[in-house]
């Protein structure tokens, strides 16, 4: 199964640790403007069945037959007619990504050199993952120039997973694809200018750059929503739901006594941006090149005052991104549309794959 297999009237299926969405996208061959048909998305922390003891930034994790339902359940609030061939999302979390430079040679050897280079790099047996790989850089004029090539590996496990759960849900899957590389086309398409996107999710946050839609660098970390959620449960002494409930309501923009609780906060947040910058820094150095700014997104930017928080720490322009920027929709839905924001925006990435 490719990597970067692309199909034509898929349904975009991004399973979250704290939600799944669906989005069905139509657009006429060639056109890259698409029409909303239909979307649907549940929020998970309503059907997981655990104790508050098994809320652990770590072990936050949705059992497979809970999963499947989900997704039916997502399908049957949808309604409607719906393609039955689908593309799915694998989190970072779950894959190997990393740049690999290779001589000078022909495209059909880079296969096979990149397995054996792959040895070096990624840190599970061959025979367990499945690789893919992506040119980043090759001098079309210069043949004596290295090659800058992106490696993928997703294990085997995961992939029969994502197998099991769309047959679960009746539905053809055609593709899995790297959540980073769906980010990047719903948000930056094929921007010719370094770019960041920093996805803030539930369990874990990735900073990719992304330049003419390839992911040149990708680093994941484990600070996301849930440490913040956490955070202010220990803070106000209270259960997640409630802690859940003040992030959702209240954010960073709090008054009075309610101060206090989100001080902690903050250390996690300059967490993110230390590892932003780094990144950045890393990036700039090896490419000779400065990133042009930071798009903001993940199921957590909805968080009152985060944008702002990122303005006044970074060095760089920061936005909050818009997944809907290249799908036209009815005039009556576009403020429920601002409302979903970029938490779907790898839902809409994996529904644009429309070749």
């Amino acid at each position: 199964m490719s990597i970067f297999l692309k199909r034509k009237r898929l349904l975009g299926i991004d399973v979250g640790t704290s939600s799944v969405k669906a989005v069905y996208l139509e657009s006429r061959h060639g056109d890259s403007t698409f029409t909303l048909k239909n979307y649907g998305s549940i929020t998970t922390l309503h059907y997981i069945r655990r104790s508050e003891a098994t809320v652990h930034e770590h072990s936050f994790k949705i059992p497979d037959i809970e999963v499947g339902d989900l997704i039916k359940d997502v399908l049957k609030i949808m309604g409607g007619p719906l393609p039955t061939q689908a593309v799915m999302s694998i989190p970072v979390h779950s894959s190997f990504i990393t740049e690999i430079s290779l001589p000078a040679m022909r495209i059909e050897e880079i296969g096979e050199a990149l397995e054996y280079q792959a040895r070096h790099y990624i840190p599970v047996p061959l025979s367990e993952v499945e690789l893919d790989w992506q040119i980043v850089e090759r001098d079309e004029k210069d043949s004596t120039k290295p090659i800058r090539v992106l490696l993928l590996a997703v294990p085997k496990g995961v992939i029969e997973r994502y197998q099991a759960l769309a047959g679960a849900a009746k539905l053809d899957l055609q593709s899995l694809e790297i959540e980073t590389f769906s980010l990047s086309r719903a948000l930056l398409a094929e921007n010719p200018e370094p770019h960041i996107i920093l996805d803030i999710g539930s369990l874990n946050s990735s900073i990719n750059v992304v330049k003419n839609g390839i992911i040149e660098l990708s680093h994941n970390i484990d600070t996301a929503g849930l440490s913040l959620t956490k955070t202010i449960a220990k803070t106000l002494n209270v259960n997640f739901k409630r802690a859940e409930s003040f992030k959702r309501e209240h954010g960073l923009e709090v008054t009075g006594g309610d101060q206090e609780a989100i001080k902690p906060l903050y250390p996690i947040l300059d967490k993110i941006v230390t590892e932003v910058n780094r990144v950045m820094a890393s990036y700039e150095l090896k490419q000779q090149l400065n990133v042009k700014g930071v798009v903001l997104t993940g199921g957590t930017t909805s968080m009152n005052g985060l944008l702002e928080f990122f303005k006044e720490r970074l060095k760089v322009s920061i936005i909050l991104g818009d997944p809907w920027q290249h799908v036209t929709y009815p005039q009556e839905l576009k403020t429920t549309m601002q409302e979903l924001g970029s938490s779907f925006a790898a839902a809409v990435g994996l529904a644009m794959k429309s070749e």
